[in-house]
């Protein structure tokens, strides 16, 4: 007889809100730097974190302004992201 494991959603809530608060302190120390670090070392990975963290609306405007794609392997890199 298998038994149905209930958890509590007060626990739940304080471990997600400790999570949440500890990962906010990593990126305030480390996030900056981390991002530099992708950027030099795999743009390719840097131009993903981009093209699925900025808003598509941004990302079309921009692309009209300019069309400076050096820092990705291509273009068509990117777009295939959206």
């Amino acid at each position: 007889m298998s038994r149905a494991r209930k958890t509590n959603p007060d626990l739940r809530q304080d471990l997600s809100a400790d999570f949440v608060r500890a990962l906010a302190a990593d990126w305030k120390e480390n996030g900056p730097n981390v991002i530099a670090r992708v950027r030099e070392e795999t743009p390719d990975k840097y131009c993903e974190l981009v093209a699925k963290t900025v808003p598509k609306e941004m990302l079309i405007s921009s692309d009209r302004a300019s069309g400076d794609f050096s820092d990705c392997q291509s273009r068509t890199a990117l777009l295939r992201q959206q």
